[in-house]
């Protein structure tokens, strides 16, 4: 069986305004951040070890509980940058 999926198109000031719109909703904290923007010390470890590919650092940083969900100053997360370096 085929699923066929609709895709809608928003036009850019419709874009805009939903974006706006969803950021309100996550700091009134009814909506999370799935990727927030972390600019700790230890967030920064682990996408340097992330961009070395050292797992052994990965590991560590992931165990000690920083969010691998995160994003740092380039809007790119701990996964991103681990592709980027391959």
């Amino acid at each position: 069986s085929v699923t066929s999926y609709m895709i809608m198109v928003l036009r850019k000031d419709e874009l805009e305004v939903q974006l706006k719109d969803e950021h309100q909703l996550i700091q009134d904290g009814v909506l999370r951040d799935d990727s927030p923007l972390d600019v700790s010390e230890e967030f920064s470890k682990l996408c340097d070890a992330c961009r070395r590919g050292d797992l052994k650092a990965c590991q560590e940083a992931i165990t000690s509980g920083v969010n691998i969900n995160a994003r740092d100053i380039f809007d790119y997360t701990p996964l991103i940058l681990v592709r980027r370096s391959i």
